[in-house]
């Protein structure tokens, strides 16, 4: 959003309630006639909210503007149907499904105009130039298969690892926060905030017990300041700051869950 506008474009932030989900009105109400795009992630990638992506789009194709969401979080965790979501545009990355690290796909709807992304080659339909990473392809695809071939097995099995954890956290640690949706959530992700501790700290204390978690997304690794998602969440900074992320996947198993709560 902020290369688009330093690139001279008007960019209009959609504000999400205290659980991290969008408002289909908002979402209706901020479109004018010169909106060219909507662009919604299917899951937030910190908190783990799933949003009402299906009625957004179905908003965008009412008005005849593009919508793309960011399925990055959700593919091969949950069914994931571009006819169903309404959506022009879809993104998704391998690694978050086992796949190889580096590679990714852009689902595009026949008929979508969209600018090329490299200029060069013609490969990748014109759309970006470059040697194809036939390896890295592959492995999405495979990988894809995999994932999407277990889902009705690891769901729930990740959704009942993530139960317990939170209600182990819940009998063991005072002041502590559930952030998201309490239902609407992506299997596995289980985000807290301890008040009055830092999240850096949980997460050192964490790591030295061989217990991996994360303060953050990945994509602000490094920084030190307090999550814009759970700021734009209507969370204090004070609060934000003591925030920590567990990410439970197909590997995890109840005795893990019982190591971490010990």
């Amino acid at each position: 959003a902020e290369i688009l506008r330093k690139r001279g474009f008007d960019v209009t932030l959609v504000p999400v309630d205290g659980c991290g989900w969008v408002s289909p009105d908002d979402v209706r109400g901020a479109i004018t006639d010169k909106t060219t795009l909507i662009s919604v992630m299917h899951a937030n990638n910190e908190v783990g909210t799933i949003e009402p992506v299906e009625e957004i789009g179905r908003i965008a194709k009412e008005h005849g503007i593009p919508f793309y969401t960011d399925a990055v979080q959700t593919v091969g965790k949950i069914p994931v149907n571009v006819d169903a979501l309404n959506c022009d545009l879809l993104g998704i990355s391998a690694h978050k499904f086992h796949g190889p690290k580096g590679v990714g796909a852009l689902y595009v709807r026949r008929g979508t105009r969209i600018e090329r992304f490299m200029a060069g080659g013609g490969q990748e339909f014109n759309r970006r130039a470059g040697t194809h990473n036939i390896a890295g392809i592959v492995g999405l695809a495979k990988a894809l298969e995999f994932a999407n071939g277990e889902i009705e097995e690891t769901r729930p099995r990740l959704e009942a690892l993530a139960g317990r954890l939170r209600e182990g956290l819940e009998r063991r640690i005072e002041r502590i926060r559930f952030n998201g949706h309490p239902e609407r959530r992506v299997p596995g992700n289980v985000h807290i905030c301890v008040e009055g501790v830092e999240g850096e700290a949980m997460l050192l204390c964490l790591d030295m017990n061989r217990v991996c978690v994360s303060s953050g997304s990945a994509c602000t690794t490094g920084s030190l300041d307090p999550s814009h998602v759970l700021l734009a969440m209507g969370m204090p900074p004070e609060v934000a700051h003591g925030s920590i992320r567990f990410t439970l996947g197909r590997d995890n198993t109840e005795a893990e869950v019982d190591y971490v709560l010990d």
